[in-house]
């Protein structure tokens, strides 16, 4: 599975295009111990799915916060400003399905 750095414009959207216009979708293993995965303050139209796969992770949102160990996964609407942070130092791991 192939890792993506999140990249975002001035009003903070996510850069990163998610699917095509045949298959609007994509699924990328993103690594906390990556520049540019990690604390990435950002928003995107689709919906996203989060599944940490190792390790842990803070994933911030303006309604809350929550923390996910391995095994444990987050939806995202569409639009809502999110970022995951690492736990206890640990270089969590997680899927992401847009």
């Amino acid at each position: 599975m192939k890792f993506r750095p999140i990249t975002v414009d001035n009003t903070l959207q996510e850069l990163t295009q998610h699917g095509t216009a045949e298959f609007p979708m994509s699924m990328d293993e993103q690594r906390l111990a990556e520049v540019g995965c990690r604390a990435i303050r950002h928003w995107h139209y689709e919906v996203q799915i989060a599944l940490m796969t190792q390790g842990s992770a803070r994933f911030e949102t303006p309604a809350g916060n929550c923390v996910l160990h391995a095994g444990e996964g987050v939806f995202l609407n569409s639009g809502v400003l999110h970022e995951a942070i690492p736990v206890d130092g640990e270089d969590g791991v997680y899927i992401c399905v847009n």
